[in-house]
């Protein structure tokens, strides 16, 4: 999360804020998952229009391996 968090930060005013982390054998995958399953909401870069119900099924996820 460190460097991930970090990346992301260097393009926002102020820091980020981390509402939810998914544990992960395999981070780069579970990215690029949830990229696709949210494509159709992305805004600009890493940003994504979420739905209260959209945050609901991310955050049921706890760990992925």
């Amino acid at each position: 999360m460190g460097r991930r968090e970090w990346e992301l930060g260097i393009k926002l005013p102020v820091p980020p804020k981390t509402i939810h982390r998914i544990e992960s054998d395999d981070p780069v995958g579970v990215e690029a998952y949830w990229h696709r399953r949210f494509s159709e909401k992305r805004g600009e870069g890493e940003w994504f229009n979420l739905s209260p119900e959209d945050i609901k099924a991310f955050k049921r996820w706890k760990r992925i391996v």
